[in-house]
């Protein structure tokens, strides 16, 4: 009833043509007209003939990149109608007409099989027309399509077979593409002279489709049409219904009519779609495209027009947004702190706060001395020398190698006027050297000096030394890292143009070291500060912290975005299948229960959807701390406890880290995991102890470790040298005494286990099961003996974590994983010191507030500075398999799904060795000081998730990343949610802008200028009429390549 043609609620046959209503849907066909065959009729006299017609068709063709259908190598068919003779397998298909979309083309496709239909010439082959050309000829503009605009409508269109037999068994086949409302003819194709089988020439051919069985008669052909297509068959015009009135464009200008009406354009003219209304340099329909006014050259009122806006990546819709070189500031000089020093050697040499006269390392040089020659001010081994030794006559000039420096030698007699001296130069490691050949039999003696200066071979405005080794960009292509940016005055006029390294060297320089004024962040900032603070950035959020600023943006997560739960979306679906039933998205065990497999779903849905980004990206994080896993088999299907743990960490993500371990300790779903549910008090007469799982793993894994620890997170070193035990065998002993007599909440002891609602309510404790006698552990505290009560029982448990909380390796311990969960696998012990001072007061005297311990580890100084981003090659993390699909999700816009499903067999496990709340082990999937073996071990390094890289995760997670790209979440015919790059196809006629785009969005703007060239040249070679494959190729280098799979 609600579709665009609607049939008669109470007949199965509105117009009583014979096909029923459900046919006429399944083939498009208007069911309240009656509808002429839709299969092959033979005539016997007075000629033979076989005729298929198929009219009159209209498409409707949405264009968004979500709409789908693609295959690995990019086709898409747009329409398949095909049969099949009575007799051959149900999946065959003897006869079929085809509109195929390649490489931004459409095309067709006719196919008979000789050995049921009709042949071609030769009686063994196959009839096979399609176009060989390369490019193909692109038949979009004939069926009536415009190409442009999320969707639209074709005219209405005859599909035909039409075959006339000779005086034998010779017959003319012809297929046929015509426009119905043209009078034209697209593609016409003829075989002269072909063999029909048997029954097929005498006329008794019966035919199927691929649903009917043989002994039902079909009364309608196959028909596969992809994702990205409607087909009505029908003479009513699409465009005057009301449910594509808005995609109506009578001219076919790709400007719908509606917006031409609104702006006062004329819709029955195309040319003024190639005009430009209000010369801002966006034609009308471009204008259209990007959603600006066509009549205003300024649409947001921001100063910039909107073309320029577009080019440079800021959003020509919102005011707060603007170029990076808009209302003047520096366009040139590498000196943003103003402190005379370069930034790029600051950044090298963590370089901050101390006089540039000064000697630091006492080996003679200033420290502006060793930055002019890039040396280091801190090793006094890194010394700036020049030296003179005789040889013969001559002499033998020894000096520091300045890399990536322009060095020149000059010689004087009195140290007041000199000469330059060009002399053959011999390269050394650590010295060049030159010969001043006679200077021993010069009348006179001599001084000699070596200046070094910056080089800029490229005329980029970027110093060699600072491109090669800070920003990782190109000395000889002044556009390596981005495109080149315009530079605006107050007027929003062009006064010149920077680099693109220069542009680069700004975004992450500008306003980033201390003493630099401050400023509106940088995109590029912006999206490496979301790769560390969310699921991965998209263009909005890197324009909200562009607007708010990184403090606010954090104060906002923290304060004001609603809290998405995993257990609100089970308890939504299990409502469902115990009552109507009518969302097949979900998996179900049994009739009346939901699998386990859709907590992977109940993540998704938060990772990707939710407002609450960082709190989300938190959670996740001391999911991967304080760990229970679906691995468990006595866990996998209780969908409600599991996400009803995971909640634990989404509800405090911002709470307290006392308040976290409490929830934990008495969830039933730890106690399960751990096994002290059901742990009972000692009983040796009958060789009964307590479980002592859980009681070491609240020591060693949540709380204090196995090593005591300096506030940095170094380890205390006993008289020997030796690290310090914080618990011995004993310790865990006493501990387990307290986590005794713990049960499922609301069940009698021994009963209740596996019924999912049971794990929803936190664990109680039963007297008669707890040991109440004294119990000494960890050097100093003391649980003494208490009466046997449940208060005396809960008391005993609480003062034991209250203990763990204030032991002061707490702090640190706990301190260093988030860091390494969110920032960097290697904190400096001055980071870790930082934040775990945060742990132990918040600056108003409370311990374990992780607000404030999320704040200080995403503020601070090594989190956000390019002294460790750019300058340090320990820094980073390599991303979590599940962080980087989630960042293809939402880079993908698969959020504006009212609902997601994200749930499989096992089959995302298997390729990324990782899966929400699918840990191996209560070891997580990775120890976060993990160190894979070769150079990572000898420099003494920690890689976190280098641990589920193996032979085999390598390649299979790189082809899951290829699927997620084109295909983003689906299952077989379960669900599909398909991607919509829309932010990246917008910019994709350009190789360049779509690489800096996707710089952005996966790899936080640290892309390298040798990766970007690579990329350009692969997305060059990708048609330019397909912008669509264009974009799926970037997506994927982008998530694959070394940047985009390790965060700095």
């Amino acid at each position: 009833m609600n579709s665009p043609l609607a049939s008669n609620p109470n007949s199965d046959n509105t117009d009583s043509d014979g096909l029923t209503d459900k046919e006429e849907s399944e083939i498009g066909s208007d069911s309240n007209v009656a509808t002429p065959s839709l299969m092959p009729v033979y005539t016997g006299t007075p000629a033979k003939t076989w005729e298929w017609k198929l009219e009159p068709i209209q498409l409707v063709w949405d264009h968004r990149p979500s709409a789908g259908g693609r295959n690995y190598e990019g086709d898409e068919t747009l329409l398949n109608f095909h049969l099949r003779q009575v007799g051959t397998p149900s999946y065959s298909q003897s006869l079929r007409m085809q509109l195929q979309y390649r490489e931004g083309r459409v095309s067709y496709n006719f196919w008979s099989d000789n050995s049921v239909v009709f042949s071609n010439t030769n009686p063994n082959d196959d009839i096979y027309f399609y176009d060989y050309n390369n490019p193909q000829s692109d038949l979009t503009s004939a069926l009536g399509f415009s190409g442009f605009g999320p969707a639209d409508l074709s005219d209405k269109l005859r599909f035909r077979m039409f075959a006339t037999r000779g005086t034998t068994n010779s017959w003319n086949v012809n297929f046929k593409i015509e426009n119905i409302t043209r009078g034209t003819t697209l593609v016409s194709k003829t075989v002269a002279t072909s063999t029909a089988a048997p029954n097929l020439d005498d006329g008794t051919m019966v035919w199927s489709n691929n649903k009917k069985p043989d002994d039902e008669p079909a009364n309608i052909p196959s028909l596969e049409l992809s994702q990205s297509c409607r087909l009505f068959m029908t003479n009513t015009a699409l465009d005057t219904l009301p449910a594509f009135v808005a995609f109506a464009d009578t001219d076919e200008d790709g400007m719908p009519n509606q917006w031409e009406d609104t702006h006062l354009f004329n819709k029955n003219s195309n040319t003024d779609a190639l005009l430009d209304a209000d010369n801002d340099g966006l034609k009308n329909r471009e204008e259209f495209l990007a959603g600006t006014n066509p009549k205003a050259p300024d649409t947001d009122g921001d100063g910039v027009n909107d073309k320029i806006e577009s080019t440079e990546g800021s959003n020509p819709l919102v005011a707060s947004i603007k170029p990076p070189f808009a209302n003047g500031g520096a366009t040139s000089g590498t000196d943003f702190n103003n402190n005379g020093l370069p930034d790029a050697w600051e950044a090298r040499y963590k370089f901050s706060g101390i006089s540039s006269s000064t000697d630091s390392d006492n080996d003679g040089a200033s420290n502006a001395k060793e930055a002019a020659w890039g040396t280091d001010p801190f090793d006094g081994n890194s010394k700036i020398a020049i030296s003179l030794q005789p040889s013969g006559n001559d002499i033998v000039l020894s000096w520091t190698k300045g890399l990536q420096k322009n060095q020149r030698i000059s010689r004087s007699s009195n140290l007041t006027s000199w000469e330059n001296l060009v002399l053959p130069v011999t390269p050394g490691n650590p010295n060049d050297s030159a010969r001043v050949n006679g200077q021993l039999t010069a009348a006179s003696s001599a001084f000699f000096n070596v200046d070094t200066h910056d080089k800029d071979t490229d005329s980029d405005g970027v110093s060699d030394w600072d491109e090669v080794f800070i920003l990782n960009s190109s000395s000889t292509s002044p556009n390596s890292l981005r495109n080149s940016s315009v530079v605006l005055n107050s007027s929003g006029s062009v006064t010149g143009n920077v680099s693109g390294d220069y542009a680069a060297f700004s975004s992450h320089f500008k306003n980033s070291l201390p003493g630099a004024p401050s400023g509106q962040i940088s995109r590029e900032r912006a999206a490496r500060f979301l790769q560390q603070a969310t699921f991965g950035p998209t263009m909005q959020d890197i324009e909200r912290v562009q607007t708010m600023g990184i403090n606010n943006w954090i104060d906002d997560q923290i304060s004001n975005q609603p809290v998405t739960t995993q257990s609100s979306y089970i308890a939504e679906i299990t409502r469902d299948v115990r009552g109507p039933k009518l969302d097949t998205s979900y998996l179900t065990s049994g009739e009346t229960r939901v699998s386990g497999n859709n907590t992977m779903t109940a993540f998704a849905q938060g990772a990707i959807k939710g407002p609450d980004q960082l709190r989300q990206r938190v959670a996740f994080a001391l999911s991967q701390i304080l760990v229970t896993s679906r691995r468990d088999a006595n866990l996998s299907e209780l969908a409600f406890g599991m996400t009803n743990y995971q909640d634990i960490f989404i509800h405090n993500a911002f709470g307290n880290y006392r308040d976290i371990i409490g929830k934990v300790s008495f969830h039933p779903v730890m106690g399960h995991y751990l096994s002290h549910l059901g742990n009972q008090k000692a009983r040796p007469e009958i060789n009964q102890f307590p479980d002592e799982n859980y009681a070491r793993e609240v020591m060693q894994l949540f709380t204090i470790g196995l090593w005591e620890l300096n506030q940095n997170g170094t380890r205390k070193l006993n008289s020997s040298s030796e690290p310090i035990p914080t618990y011995t065998n004993g310790d865990i002993t006493e501990m387990a005494r307290i986590f005794t007599g713990f049960w499922l909440g609301g069940q009698e002891w021994g009963r209740g286990i596996g019924t999912d609602e049971n794990y929803i309510v936190p664990m109680t404790l039963w007297v008669e099961k707890h040991d109440f006698e004294e119990k000494q552990m960890l050097q100093s505290l003391t649980i003494p003996k208490r009466p046997a009560t449940e208060d005396s029982a809960r008391r005993n448990v609480n003062d034991a974590l209250d203990f763990l909380f204030n032991h002061p390796n707490t702090p640190p311990f706990v301190s260093r994983q988030l860091i390494q969960y969110l920032v960097t696998s290697n904190p400096s012990p001055g980071y870790v010191e930082r934040v775990a001072n945060s742990f132990a007061n918040n600056g108003s005297g409370k311990r374990g507030d992780l607000a404030a311990v999320i704040r200080t580890i995403l503020i601070d100084p090594e989190a956000r500075q390019v002294s460790w981003s750019h300058g340090s090659p320990s820094f980073g993390r390599l991303k979590d398999p599940v962080l980087r699909t989630i960042g293809i999700a939402r880079a993908g816009n698969l959020a504006r799904f009212p609902k997601i499903s994200w749930w499989d067999y096992g089959d995302f496990y298997d390729s990324a060795l990782q899966a929400p709340s699918f840990a191996p082990s209560v070891f997580n999937f990775y120890r976060p000081d993990y160190r894979a073996p070769g150079v990572i071990t000898s420099n003494q390094l920690s890689s976190g998730a280098f641990q589920i890289v193996n032979s085999y995760s390598a390649i299979s997670y790189a082809r899951r990343i290829w699927e997620n790209t084109l295909y983003g979440f689906r299952l077989y015919d379960r669900y599909s949610y398909q991607p919509d790059y829309r932010e990246l196809v917008e910019v994709a006629n350009d190789p360049a802008a779509l690489a800096d785009r996707s710089n952005l969005l996966f790899c936080g703007g640290m892309m390298s200028a040798s990766t970007r060239s690579t990329m350009i040249t692969a997305l060059t070679q990708a048609p330019a009429t397909d912008l669509l494959q264009r974009v799926q190729l970037a997506v994927y280098i982008a998530s694959a390549c070394p940047e985009g799979a390790v965060q700095r």
